[in-house]
């Protein structure tokens, strides 16, 4: 055995040396602010030369376990202390960075290092931000606060405005209050206060700070920049909203499609604050225009007299033609709610039904179901069923190119149905419209007797349901299928929905049919079977 390892070891000197197991560990830069650039430096030792490369990965506030990494870095191995590459933070917190040696010839990989080890943690503050307060001069007779935020990253949160009176030389006492929303740095303004006696007044502001920048103090109260001497009492001019662009138009588009976002700007020309409580539509259409809550940025803003707000306005035609309706701005100036005309044109590629609607509840098929036309259209099919695409309860089969309307017979009730309207063009009949909608009755049904019944009393009182859109009734008992030579009621009012004083042969089979007058005809009936004691 001596021998035979000898021999092996002659042939592959290096089979029998193992590989180093290096030891690794990772330190954090230090603690920073957001915005600036952090890194980590990884230690190699007891390696045997190693070589190969080192990966960090960076893992971002509130990831403790290092699920998900943020940033990653590989740099070669150039002796025992190698750097990872900078990542510029953009969120506060505390950061987590581990590193991995990868091995080579000599050395086995080896990490990655703990996640949880405190050299390996980073914390980054929120951003310093400064806050600076003045007071513009009085305008209409109403003075405001003006703050500049600046030195967030990205900040939001609020700026709060706090106004003392005359006299109150220390700010000692809140006259008025406004509290803003902050996106971004920049100047906000205090809404505005109409003051009631002259004299010096002084604006204070604090910045409430987010996840991000650190809140700001309240600012002095002495900043000579915060003070505003009012002299003299006027009335301000009310407030005076106007639309620019005075309507909107929008370009012919397909129905169901949507357009490009118009953008209408409102703005406060008067000498007071206006307060918006709320955008619509009104008119003909108006659900064909859509104002979108991440776009309407008035409703509950305050506009000061000078400033404005916006509001995008998009159109998604339901059906053919003009389609008009009105954008209406509730505010609590003079003359609201205000308004601006909305035009827009639609055309049809495919029939679109007019009768039902999607989604319509109740739907009278006594009445024809009806669609507009297609440009183009060379001919129109319409099927009706208890699926999707379904057939089974309608199959109008190819229409002409010129046909509106379709009389469907009754429908099952209390149940989801489908339509679809197909409309062929350029010879295919690749373009449909797919509706779902639920019927109301559309013919009367028994309901003494029932279908199938046996034991019916020979003196019973036949009844059955009625329905809004019947002109009047027949029922018929036969001893045969449709039947009449047992009872015929003759024409019976729209409103009855018994009939008495009938006599029926004991134990026999016997055919009733209620008949439904409808659209000044009789095609509508049910016809039942049951047999008699």
């Amino acid at each position: 055995m001596a021998l035979a390892a000898s021999w092996m070891l002659m042939l592959n000197p290096f089979s029998a040396a193992a590989k180093a197991t290096p030891g690794l560990s990772i330190t954090a830069s230090g603690s920073t602010t957001i915005g600036l650039q952090i890194f980590a430096n990884s230690n190699l030792s007891g390696g045997s030369n190693p070589t190969g490369t080192i990966s960090f990965r960076l893992f971002g506030p509130g990831d403790t376990a290092c699920s998900n990494a943020i940033f990653t870095s590989t740099v070669p191995v150039a002796g025992t202390s190698m750097n990872s590459g900078h990542y510029t933070t953009s969120a506060a917190g505390t950061y987590h960075w581990t590193s991995t040696y990868n091995g080579d010839a000599n050395n086995n990989p080896v990490g990655p290092t703990s996640c949880s080890d405190p050299n390996a943690a980073v914390i980054v503050q929120g951003a310093y931000t400064a806050l600076s307060v003045t007071a513009p001069a009085p305008s209409g007779g109403a003075i405001h606060g003006a703050a500049a935020l600046a030195g967030g990253v990205n900040p939001t949160g609020t700026i709060s405005f706090f106004l003392s009176g005359p006299g109150d030389s220390f700010c000692s006492q809140t006259l008025f209050t406004s509290t803003v929303a902050v996106a971004g740095n920049g100047t906000y303004a205090s809404a505005n206060y109409t003051p009631t006696v002259t004299g010096t007044y002084r604006w204070r502001a604090n910045y409430s700070g987010d996840t991000n920048n650190m809140a700001d103090p309240m600012t002095a109260c002495l900043d000579q920049n915060d003070a505003i001497n009012v002299t003299s009492l006027s009335q301000p001019a009310p407030a005076a909203v106007g639309f620019s662009p005075t309507s909107l138009s929008f370009a012919a588009r397909t129905v169901g499609t949507a357009s490009a976002a118009q953008t209408v700007t409102v703005s406060n020309t008067g000498g007071t604050a206006v307060a918006i409580s709320a955008v619509g539509r009104s008119g003909a259409t108006p659900g064909d225009y859509a104002t979108a809550t991440a776009t309407d940025h008035c409703t509950g803003t305050t506009v000061n007299p000078g400033a404005t707000c916006t509001i995008a306005v998009t159109f998604t035609p339901t059906a053919p033609g003009t389609r008009t309706a009105t954008l209406t701005v509730t505010d609590n100036g003079p003359g609201s709610p205000h308004t601006l005309p909305l035009t827009g044109q639609a055309t049809a590629d495919r029939g679109i039904l007019t009768y039902p609607l999607n989604g319509q509840s109740g739907v009278d098929t006594t009445r024809s179901f009806g669609w507009t036309l297609a440009a183009g259209g060379q001919g129109y099919y319409l099927a009706v069923g208890t699926v999707q695409y379904g057939t089974d309860l309608v199959d109008s089969g190819i229409l002409p190119a010129t046909q509106t309307a379709f009389s469907v017979p009754a429908l099952p009730t209390g149940r989801t149905l489908y339509a679809t309207l197909l409309t062929e063009t350029n010879g295919a009949w690749t373009l449909f419209q797919a509706i779902t909608f639920t019927a109301a009755p559309g013919l009367a049904t028994f309901t003494n007797p029932l279908n199938g019944q046996t034991k019916v009393a020979k003196s019973p009182v036949l009844s059955w349901t009625t329905i809004p859109q019947s002109q009047g009734y027949i029922v018929v008992v036969g001893t045969a299928k449709f039947g009449s030579d047992v009872v015929n009621s003759g024409i019976l009012p729209a409103t009855q929905s018994s009939l008495s004083g009938v006599s029926l042969p004991a134990g026999k089979a016997l055919y009733a049919t209620v008949l439904t007058k409808t659209n000044g005809g009789w095609t509508r009936y049910q016809d039942i079977i049951f047999t008699t004691a």
